[in-house]
């Protein structure tokens, strides 16, 4: 008798737990579905959820699941003191992923400045994905920003040039990432430069006019392949249009630059999420107060504090061009769509020569480029773009 009883209470036991672990899981699920719908706020709350039902048994691995996700969903809120309140409570109570370490030394940059090892940093996302952490590849791509970010320009250019074409199957996404920061380097970097350090300033702009053109010839611009190519190339077309003396070729160019904004702007208004935050990607609920900017009247956040951080230069999505440029170009892009489909012949001249001037002023201001154009005494590097 004595053996039945002990074994009918191990059977209870372990019933209660199965019990307890379904519930978890179903609350995992919901989670998870928020996540996926970007209720990014809603998702956080559920994830709190998770872990306190599941406070008493953290042996689970749906309790360490659930702080992992939470840690990372807000570090992409940007909620770093939150994310390190979770990364602490993870510590004393579950199992530290590498990946997770790697995100932890990201928040320290962002709110530091200081750099860290890169070599250790670099062999650490290689491990993890070469034991099949292919989530890894977001963490990759939020690498790079950071480092940009923080004017770590050669460390950003290292890490892609050790994980780029291991990290994305488009070869062409690589090459635009590592334009997109030589060109960042060259506005900051070479703002101000000595004349003792002529010679450097001409390499580098030789080494980013062959970058550049054989990217060219090896995809054509005119595909309009993404939106990053077509700021690439309006950036580079407006860099070097002083290097020519034939008016005509330096207004092609500048006009180049300005089809390019225009169709940087057509591709991105494509893939704009209008319903949702444009620095953490909140979708908007019937709690979450939305704010529109209401000069574009396009871009939208969930937080005052979000709107404040995009406005200027903050690397949330790679390219730091902060709102305060980019909103008098989307109005006046806004504006010059809706005189294309319903405005006369003269309200649509108007508004195109309202719409390139804001093109121009983009590039000289927004971009960084007044005055820090490549002068007419590197013309000799730049012969073979005349049939660009």
């Amino acid at each position: 008798m004595g053996k039945k009883g002990k074994k009918s209470k191990c059977n209870a036991a372990s019933k209660d737990a199965n019990k307890f672990l379904i519930k978890g899981n179903k609350l995992m699920k919901v989670a998870s579905k928020l996540h996926d719908d970007c209720l990014l706020s809603n998702a956080a709350d559920q994830y709190r959820k998770v872990i306190r039902h599941l406070e008493s048994k953290k042996e689970l691995r749906v309790y360490t699941t659930a702080y992992i996700l939470l840690f990372t969903l807000e570090y992409y809120r940007r909620n770093y003191n939150a994310a390190i309140d979770c990364l602490c409570s993870m510590k004393s109570s579950a199992s530290c992923t590498e990946e997770v370490s790697l995100y932890y030394q990201l928040i320290m940059l962002r709110l530091s400045g200081q750099e860290f090892q890169l070599s250790d940093f670099v062999s650490k996302i290689e491990q993890e994905y070469k034991s099949g952490n292919k989530a890894i590849g977001n963490f990759f791509e939020e690498a790079v920003f950071t480092f940009r970010a923080h004017k770590h320009f050669e460390s950003a250019i290292r890490l892609e040039m050790a994980l780029g074409s291991l990290m994305r199957s488009n070869v062409l996404e690589t090459k635009l990432s590592l334009a997109l920061t030589y060109l960042e380097q060259y506005r900051i970097e070479f703002k101000g430069l000595q004349r003792s350090k002529k010679d450097i300033r001409k390499n580098f702009v030789r080494d980013l006019n062959v970058f550049i053109t054989s990217m060219q010839v090896e995809y054509p611009p005119n595909d309009h392949r993404s939106s990053e190519y077509a700021l690439v190339l309006a950036q580079w077309y407006y860099i070097i249009h002083p290097v020519f003396d034939d008016d005509k070729a330096e207004k092609q160019l500048i006009d180049g630059a300005s089809e390019m904004i225009e169709s940087y702007l057509e591709c991105a208004s494509k893939l704009l999420p209008f319903q949702r935050c444009f620095t953490c990607d909140q979708a908007v609920t019937s709690t979450e107060v939305q704010y529109v900017c209401s000069g574009c009247r396009i871009a939208r956040y969930c937080s005052i504090d979000h709107q404040r951080m995009t406005w200027k230069k903050e690397a949330v999505s790679g390219m730091r061009i902060g709102h305060e440029i980019l909103c008098p170009l989307y109005k006046a892009y806004r504006k010059c769509t809706i005189a294309r489909n319903y405005g006369d012949e003269k309200k649509k001249s108007r508004m195109q020569r309202r719409f390139r001037r804001e093109c121009r002023n983009f590039l000289e201001y927004g971009l960084g480029l007044k005055n820090k154009c490549i002068p007419c005494e590197y013309q000799s590097l730049f012969f073979n773009l005349r049939s660009f």
